[in-house]
């Protein structure tokens, strides 16, 4: 893809014009790079998953548009993959696979806004088919393709979920008519109407009737964020390229590379029959914002890039895309206050078991036994104010590690150790930091302690990734205990966890949560086997540092009074934070180059 015709292909493809978007993705497809992990008989060869996303995110990279296989591969022919008829596979997939046929969804209507149960496309049944009428706005790349999921009501009775079917049509069929509509970005958005379109009955997928439950599903797969932060990526290098790199972008770029762990995690549900809209609400919405945010750092310097002298045509594509794309990743696929309230409602029900998946991604058994040892352990010592350093609760902390060899578990097996390597070593200062307590666990004896006292600091990468770990581990703790709060405080005749105005914040910093603790396991599983990344380690603990703050002030914004009462947990929690967030700043101020 390194090649002249091939970068001629993209920036042709990125101003829209159809033939060379046709050419490439055909040239995709006779590589077998676009369905890589489908079905032999359906143009796959049956690749692992996460290799096939590999593969997208590398010709995504070369700058071609990367939403028309999103749509095409990722939403619908995954989706007809698993729930469609026979025939509607064998028809439609294997030109799929080739690059021969383009898909889109066609959801949203006029005043329906991102509620899809209000639509009111109609799909009546007539014989062994069916009759279609209504209007769809808002639908991407419905121009150039050929299929499009849609969305239609076959009945009225009952609840507002339910009498919705899908459908698979043609739009070159009889009935159909698309127009396109101008908006600020490249990608062309479109109005299409269905005038009494007939569609055969294998066309339907799923039961009729019964659509909203795989609606939900299509929902899921459509949220991964995956084609968020190849955007992210490619608007990034451009930006470096055309700013020469600076400072400010280290976080941004750390930020980036959370989304695109957490994407990466999210991809899984490819794989699931039995996907929920809530299973990948917390990646849309951290890749959409994070992604859009790389877009906002275009929009504050678009009035010197823009008139750039020398810029690379295929930069000033991406920065333009930057600029021009990034208000409506909040808005497609799901609002960003709707991924909050889904999230909220998930929170509502399974808050402590939310909290304990981000620990448990470290070793779910080994994370149970140090919280039901220590959690004992460091109770039973009493300190006034709580906040205060206990050195008697750190030395019992560090007895019970001792006793229990945890104190151990990353020495070889050669020196008595256990030999279970760096990660389960952050997952017991994890621990640490989520039960509020101080950091007992320091096989290395360089650098800050809790009390404030400074010493040298140790730049090995593993106490780094340790000490951030802890941090990780407070602000889980911070995030449960405001949680907690707002469950049971009411106000103005309601609970503060029904406040959405109130919550939304707090709810935002679970998802930044949720991202860290993907991000840190990755890399501390590549730094035990090959030393670390210093400008990864150190990426991530600018995005931890910023991200923290954040957690912090949301949960007290929720405890109000309570979080600055001295007696409080909440007010460890925060003296905690404050003595160690910092303590991730190993170079100083950053500065804007």
């Amino acid at each position: 893809m390194d090649t002249p015709h091939w970068r001629d292909l993209v920036i042709r493809s990125r101003r829209m014009d159809p033939d060379a978007i046709a050419e490439a993705y055909r040239e995709l497809g006779a590589r077998g790079l676009l369905t890589p992990d489908w079905p032999g008989e359906f143009g796959g060869s049956g690749t692992p998953t996460r290799l096939a996303i590999e593969l997208f995110e590398g010709f995504a990279a070369s700058g071609l548009p990367d939403l028309v296989h999103a749509l095409t591969v990722q939403i619908v022919g995954n989706f007809v993959l698993k729930y469609g008829s026979d025939r509607l596979k064998g028809e439609l997939l294997p030109r799929i696979s080739r690059g021969e046929e383009f898909a889109t969804v066609l959801y949203s209507e006029p005043r329906a806004g991102s509620d899809l149960a209000a639509l009111r496309t109609r799909a009546e049944r007539r014989g062994d088919r069916y009759v279609l009428n209504g209007v769809k706005v808002f639908s991407i790349y419905s121009d150039i393709a050929g299929s499009a999921l849609v969305a239609a009501r076959t009945g009225q009775e009952g609840h507002k979920y339910d009498g919705i079917t899908l459908f698979v049509i043609d739009l070159a069929a009889e009935g159909v008519s698309v127009e396109l509509v101008d908006t600020l970005q490249r990608e062309r958005m479109c109005r299409v109407r269905l005038r009494d379109v007939e569609v055969e009955s294998w066309r339907r997928v799923g039961d009729e009737g019964r659509g909203w439950a795989l609606l939900d599903g299509a929902l899921a797969i459509e949220r991964t964020g995956i084609d968020h932060v190849v955007r992210a990526a490619r608007w990034l290098r451009a930006l470096r390229a055309a700013t020469g790199r600076p400072a400010s972008l280290q976080r941004l770029e750390g930020q980036v590379e959370c989304a695109t762990t957490l994407a990466r995690a999210a991809t899984e549900v490819f794989l699931r029959t039995d996907v929920r809209a809530t299973d990948t609400a917390v990646a849309k919405l951290y890749t959409s914002e994070t992604c859009q945010q790389v877009g906002h750092e275009v929009l504050r310097r678009w009035s010197t890039l823009g008139k750039a002298s020398g810029l690379d045509e295929l930069a000033y594509e991406e920065l333009f895309s930057g600029l021009t794309e990034s208000p409506g990743l909040t808005l497609s696929a799901g609002t960003s206050e709707m991924m909050l309230s889904t999230i909220g409602t998930d929170l509502r029900e399974e808050s402590s078991q939310r909290c304990l998946e981000i620990l448990h991604r470290f070793g779910g058994e080994l994370v149970d036994t140090v919280l039901e040892v220590l959690e004992a352990a460091g109770a039973g010592i009493r300190v006034e104010p709580l906040f205060a350093h206990a050195p008697t609760r750190r030395e019992a902390l560090e007895k019970t590690l001792a006793d229990l060899g945890f104190d151990r578990v990353e020495h070889p097996e050669e020196e008595g150790g256990l030999g279970l390597g760096l990660t389960v070593g952050c997952a017991i200062s994890l621990t640490m930091g989520y039960l509020g307590y101080e950091n007992a666990y320091r096989p290395c004896r360089t650098g800050i302690c809790d009390d404030g006292a400074r010493h040298e600091r140790c730049p090995a990468h593993e106490c780094r990734l340790r000490h951030a770990a802890y941090v990780l581990g407070l602000g889980i703790g911070m995030f449960r205990t405001a949680w907690e709060y707002a469950s049971t405080r009411e106000q103005f005749g309601k609970k503060l966890v029904d406040a959405d105005a109130l919550m939304f914040p707090l709810i935002r910093s679970y998802a930044e949560l949720t991202a860290l603790g993907a991000r840190l396991h990755e890399i501390a599983d590549s730094v035990a086997g090959t030393g670390g990344d210093e400008g990864a380690v150190r990426r991530f603990e600018l995005v931890e540092q910023d991200a923290l703050v954040r957690v912090v002030r949301s949960a007290m914004q929720v405890l109000g009074a309570q979080g600055i009462t001295e007696w409080s947990v909440a007010s460890r929690f925060y003296m905690r934070c404050a003595e160690s967030i910092g303590s991730l700043d190993h170079e100083g101020t950053e500065t804007d180059g």
